[in-house]
């Protein structure tokens, strides 16, 4: 059985406690399982809980590990923040290469803009020189 399964009960005390083998499972305390946590190497980190026994009319005492007892819990949390890390920044490197698509889509059309006026340019100043020439050969 893996130490997060094991839970040790003072109802069932493997001929451990005051009471023995054959002992009064009522004449168990609070200190018979401190004592049986410590003759097992359960003392350390252990949480231990009375609970009453249904038709039995007597309290138990539960011990179980609180950080394997939440191993689980912790685990999905630390994956939930890991997806949400993963979402956020998938959305900022989305938004980035929106922004750089349109500052490239506003500096091609800046460019476009300019190359036509070059050519606008160099086809008056074409027409210009070919007056000019046409007027000078006429004189």
């Amino acid at each position: 059985m893996s130490r997060a399964a094991s839970v040790v009960c003072s109802s069932h005390p493997m001929g451990h406690g005051r009471a023995g083998p054959a002992g009064v499972l009522s004449e168990l305390s609070h200190e018979d399982l401190h004592a049986y946590e410590a003759g097992h190497g359960l003392a350390g980190g252990w949480h231990t809980h009375t609970a009453m026994v249904p038709d039995a009319g007597r309290p138990d005492y539960v011990s179980t590990d609180a950080e394997l007892l939440f191993a689980d819990s912790r685990r999905l949390h630390g994956m939930l923040q890991a997806m949400g890390r993963t979402v956020c920044v998938a959305r900022l490197s989305g938004m980035v290469a929106g922004l750089r698509t349109m500052r490239i889509r506003a500096l091609s059309q800046t460019l476009s803009a300019r190359e036509q006026e070059t050519q606008e340019t160099e086809v008056s100043n074409t027409q210009y020189m070919t007056r000019a020439t046409a007027q000078v050969d006429s004189r």
